[in-house]
C-alpha cells in the first residue's frame, strides 16, 4: 500500500514540477528604508494582511511558493528578507530576536498595514512571538510553525524525532513526519509537493 501511494505521489510530483514556477520567484522585489536598513519584501494577493517571517538564514523565497499562492487567494501575503539576509541590508547592532521583531514591526508600519496576522517558521517563530508580545497593537493572529518558545520552557524533540528529521530525504519518512497517513491519502497532490524534489533526483539518477 505504501509503495502504491508513493508511486502515485511520484507521478503527481513530476506533473507539478513541470508547471511554471509560481510568481513568488519572478515577482519584483520592493525595498523600503526601515531605520538604518533597507528591507526587501514582496506582497501577493488581497484580503486581510498576513506577515510571514522566515527562519534562520532564509530569504523570502524559502517559503513554499505553492503555499504562498494558496494563501494569497484569501490574504494579502507579505514576505520579506530579515536584516542581513537576501536583499535586506544589515546594521552594526548585535543580531538578536528583539531587533528582528522591531524590523518586522517597522516594516508593517512603513508599508501602511495597521494590524497583521503573523506567521513565523523556525527562528521566524521566535521573532513572531516577540512581535506579538512587544507590538500587540499590530498583531492580529499568531501562527507558529516548527518552532518553540526557546529557553528552559521549551520542549526539545525526542531522539526518534531527531532521527526522522535527519532522514528527510526519504519520501516515506518525509510524509510520516509532515502528515497523518489518512490525510496523505486524501490529499495526494499536496503531499506530492513535499516529495517532488526527491522524485526528481531519483528520476535524474535513472536517466
Amino acid at each position: 500500500m505504501k509503495n502504491s501511494v508513493l508511486a502515485v505521489i511520484a507521478l503527481l510530483s513530476a506533473s507539478l514540477f513541470a508547471q511554471d514556477v509560481p510568481e513568488l520567484y519572478s515577482a519584483p522585489v520592493k525595498k523600503v528604508q526601515v531605520g538604518d536598513k533597507r528591507m526587501a519584501y514582496k506582497v501577493f494577493g488581497k484580503g486581510s494582511p498576513l506577515l510571514m517571517i522566515a527562519g534562520y538564514g532564509s530569504p523570502l523565497e524559502s517559503w513554499d511558493s505553492y503555499v504562498v499562492s494558496a494563501l494569497s487567494k484569501e490574504f494579502t501575503v507579505i514576505v520579506f528578507d530579515n536584516r542581513g539576509i537576501g536583499r535586506s541590508t544589515t546594521s552594526n547592532a548585535t543580531p538578536s530576536i528583539e531587533p528582528f521583531a522591531k524590523d518586522a514591526a517597522d516594516l508593517v508600519r512603513t508599508i501602511g498595514s495597521e494590524k497583521v496576522s503573523v506567521m513565523g517558521w523556525s527562528m521566524g517563530g521566535y521573532i513572531a512571538q516577540e512581535f506579538a508580545l512587544k507590538y500587540p497593537e499590530l498583531t492580529g493572529k499568531l501562527i507558529l510553525l516548527s518552532t518553540s518558545c526557546g529557553g528552559s520552557e521549551s520542549i526539545p524533540p525526542s531522539d526518534e524525532e531527531i532521527s526522522m528529521l535527519q532522514n528527510m530525504g526519504d519520501p516515506e519518512v518525509l510524509l510520516k513526519v509532515l502528515f497523518l497517513t489518512d490525510w496523505t491519502l486524501a490529499h495526494l497532490e499536496v503531499a506530492a509537493r513535499f516529495t517532488g524534489s526527491s522524485s526528481q533526483e531519483e528520476s535524474g539518477e535513472q536517466r
